[in-house]
């Protein structure tokens, strides 16, 4: 049938209006363009990103690409988001499209991704390196999240570790899942409702566990109650995605995304706290997160079709990682050069403690020498040596002290001293005794 309205594509039908009343996110259309090509070209092509939530395309009366199922209620539709490139062979120099669309599934629905043509080399060429380009930092984001687990095994005090782990593996595993979904394509046996909820999971989990990085990163600097708010918030909405599906929580998404904007705020005024305070290497880790919520602003930008940019979240990632890298190597640098000064400290105390020894030795060498003189001197004069205690019992004497004192070595200890003073001289003896103690 002709036309009824015209329409500024890529964009979404939830806010367009067909006889004064808005479609909302449900429902179906079919929308219409001509084309007019060059005289000579080259085999062209049409590359298809995100549509909401499944399609056909007809090329001069022919259908060229299906995606989904395409119907006019929930029941007879079947959602499919599919990134891909399709050749338009024998295409003339006139290109009627017809493409019909339906939603029943999500919260946005029409033709909200772009559709471009060109050459079908460089079309090709263009997603081969968009799909490689996300590979490499999926890959590299997931390699970072296993060395983190490995660090959090080899110290488990240090929970940031564990969270930054856990923070990569999420945006890792999203990345695979948005932009051209290569999951999708390596992975066909997956359904849209199981990819969709774990892409939204992904994305919604990430926010908490960075708070949760930043927040054991730097725990006297972060507002624990406001973290703990959006961590709370953001989870509530991952059981929500759990429990119901996606025509369910998908309208709640715009309300993650405010979440975002919170959390970025919290997140700002911990590293601001940290950096007014010196601490070791906030600057790269501000440096990086600016960084990253540059590109997280861009991709709520994008999502809500304000701007025609792209996502680029992976790539905000990747960067802020390349700044923990740099926090890291900070870190080892300085743990590599604390270990060299207590080695050297180390080294110093045991050189004072082999000093100490040796001198300790020496003086107990000089004590027994000195000693044994003492006891030769004793034991070889003739005359009555001995010692008392306070009690006046006898502790030791001389051999020829005992041999004077008729007692045996055995019962020394047992013999008092008074006991071997005349009885005249006992008084005198005491006397001169508790005189020389005062």
């Amino acid at each position: 049938p002709p036309p009824e309205h015209l329409v500024d594509l890529p964009t979404i039908w939830n806010t367009q209006k067909v006889d004064g009343v808005e479609v909302g996110s449900d429902g179906f259309a079919t929308f219409r363009l001509k084309l007019l090509l060059p005289q000579e070209h080259q085999e062209m092509a049409l590359r298809f990103y995100t549509m909401g939530t499944a399609y056909a395309l007809y090329a001069n009366g022919k259908k060229i690409i299906e995606c989904g199922k395409v119907g006019t209620t929930h029941e007879t539709s079947t959602p499919e988001w599919r990134p891909q490139v399709v050749p338009l062979r024998g295409a003339g120099q006139q290109l009627d499209l017809v493409l019909h669309i339906s939603n029943f599934h999500h919260r946005k629905g029409g033709p909200a991704g772009e559709i471009e043509i060109g050459s079908a080399s460089k079309l090709m060429r263009d997603r081969e390196m968009d799909i490689a380009g996300e590979m490499f930092l999926a890959g590299a984001i997931i390699v970072v999240g296993f060395y983190h687990v490995g660090l959090f095994f080899t110290r488990r005090k240090d929970k940031a570790a564990i969270y930054f782990a856990l923070f990569c593996l999420s945006i890792g595993l999203y990345t695979m899942l948005s932009g051209e979904r290569y999951l999708a394509t390596i992975l066909p046996w997956t359904s849209w409702e199981l990819r969709v909820l774990f892409t939204n999971l992904t994305s919604f989990l990430a926010v908490p566990l960075f708070l949760g990085f930043l927040g054991n990163l730097y725990p006297r600097h972060a507002p624990k109650f406001s973290m703990r708010a959006v961590q709370i918030a953001i989870c509530a909405l991952a059981v929500l995605a759990l429990v119901t599906p996606a025509r369910i929580y998908s309208p709640t998404i715009p309300l993650f995304q405010v979440l975002v904007l919170v959390a970025a705020a919290v997140s700002a005024i911990t590293l601001f706290r940290a950096i007014r305070q010196n601490i070791e290497a906030s600057w790269f880790i501000l440096a990086g997160f600016i960084v990253l919520m540059l590109t997280a602003i861009n991709d709520v930008l994008y999502d809500n079709l304000i701007i025609q940019t792209g996502q680029f979240i992976d790539f905000g990632l990747f960067i802020f990682i390349l700044s923990q890298a740099v926090l890291l190597a900070v870190r080892f640098s300085r743990a590599v050069q604390d270990s060299e000064q207590h080695r050297v400290e180390l080294l110093e105390v045991n050189q004072g403690y082999r000093a100490e020894i040796n001198n300790r030795r020496k003086t107990q060498i000089d004590l027994e020498a000195s000693e044994f003189r003492y006891r030769s001197l004793i034991d070889n004069t003739d005359d009555l040596i001995f010692t008392i205690d306070g009690d006046g019992e006898i502790t030791s004497a001389n051999k020829a002290g005992i041999a004077i004192l008729g007692i045996e070595q055995a019962n020394l200890n047992e013999a008092i001293f008074m006991n071997f003073v005349h009885p005249s001289d006992r008084q005198m003896v005491a006397e001169s005794y508790q005189a020389a103690h005062q």
